[in-house]
């Protein structure tokens, strides 16, 4: 049976004086998120069944389990419910499994769940498996058997919610002041590159315009040279300032995908082109399986390409001249993957967490001339993920690398 809401506090005296009534929101509270309350908060208890009987049964139990002078609010519907646990701030809220013609857990599932302000506990008629699947799943902080309902148990399940929720909530509240954070620090790291590759671009045309004395003849060859190194130095600093704008865009979740149908083989023959005068430097042999009878890759282009110019260019850095790279790509069941394989230094096995951190190294890199930025692989992983699919590395020192890039079927 179905009872319109009650909505009068029961102030049962205590022995030792008045009731006590519930705290009021504070001014700094919302109408939407009432605080919850501290530890030691006398604020009331939500009751919430559509049956009399039950109510008042389990007010004498909460009596006994709590004290005397708890203050109790009762609901006897949801709507009833959710404007009271969007207006005022409980303890607790203890709510029936079965609401007349409604269901308790779709309750649960509109106050927030766990994230909602106040600790739901879930009161179910028979404590089956498939009732505690379904409350834990609706997001309750625990739950209850009614056959079951005593003094003693019924302290102990909310003092576990209390204490339960006010740790969920700071893990929370822990977790949104680090998005927040990691935002300010991509958005920061964004602006900061944008604004170096203004002048950044002024230094390399004009250095590349003295070195290669496109308005006449500099004099002394050293200054050609001089330009030269300023050049290549700029060059080098603008790969850093692309590199972080990147991992910056991709952090803050400004880097959109359009998947396109991308033809593996002429993306692979691309970035292997790209990569080759770079290969030739280093006496370095690279390579490609054919790929003619692939299927069609689904991906955003502009991101394969730059995987694969990643992957590439830290295969060369990381490879002694004469070695080789090698390019492979096929598909199965669980979808498209595209392996780049080198014969270079290696990785070692505690190392490979650590390259696929922002600006993570492997082992000493002062005195490498292409020791590289540290964001190479990140950016990979990044873009892989965003893909649906994952990076694997398989590595050891003095073995070589390969990096595989799995796409999701």
């Amino acid at each position: 049976m179905s009872f319109a809401l009650t909505d009068t506090r029961m102030t049962t005296p205590s022995a030792g004086g008045p009731a006590a009534s519930s705290r009021q929101p504070s001014d700094t509270d919302t109408a939407a998120a009432p605080a919850p309350p501290a530890a030691g908060d006398r604020a009331a208890i939500l009751v919430v069944d559509d049956d009399r009987d039950d109510r008042r049964h389990l007010e004498r139990t909460l009596r006994g389990a709590v004290g005397g002078d708890v203050a109790v609010r009762h609901a006897a519907d949801s709507a009833a419910a959710l404007e009271l646990l969007r207006t005022e701030r409980f303890r607790v809220a203890l709510i029936d499994l079965q609401l007349g013609a409604e269901s308790g857990l779709e309750l649960v599932r509109q106050a927030g769940g766990r994230v909602c302000a106040t600790p739901l506990i879930l009161l179910t008629g028979a404590g089956t498996r498939a009732n505690d699947v379904a409350a834990m799943a609706a997001g309750v902080i625990d739950h209850i058997d009614k056959q079951d309902l005593t003094p003693t148990m019924l302290a102990r399940t909310i003092r576990y919610a209390c204490h339960t929720h006010a740790l969920e909530r700071r893990l929370h509240d822990t977790m949104q002041r680090l998005e927040r954070a990691s935002r300010a620090k991509s958005d920061f790291l964004a602006r900061m590159s944008h604004d170096f590759r203004t002048p950044l671009n002024a230094i390399l045309g004009f250095s590349e315009l003295i070195r290669d004395e496109i308005m006449g003849p500099v004099g002394n060859r050293a200054y050609a040279d001089y330009a030269g190194d300023i050049h290549a130095s700029g060059s080098h600093l603008l790969d850093l300032v692309n590199d972080v704008l990147d991992l910056a865009r991709i952090e803050a979740g400004q880097f959109r995908l359009e998947p396109v149908a991308v033809d593996i083989a002429a993306a692979v023959a691309d970035a292997v082109r790209v990569a080759a005068p770079l290969a030739a430097r280093k006496d370095i042999r690279i390579g490609a399986d054919p790929m003619t009878d692939l299927p069609r890759l689904r991906a955003d282009a502009r991101a394969l390409k730059q995987m694969l110019l990643n992957l590439l260019s830290n295969a060369v850095k990381f490879t002694e001249p004469g070695g080789t790279i090698h390019v492979a790509a096929g598909r199965d069941a669980r979808g498209h993957r595209l392996a780049v394989t080198d014969t270079g230094i290696g990785i070692e096995a505690g190392d490979i967490a650590r390259v696929l951190a922002p600006f993570g190294q492997a082992g000493p890199t002062i005195g490498r001339d292409d020791a590289g930025t540290g964001l190479g692989l990140p950016i990979v992983k990044s873009l892989i993920e965003a893909h649906g699919g994952r990076l694997e590395i398989d590595s050891a020192p003095g073995k070589g690398t390969a990096v595989t890039l799995r796409f999701p079927a």
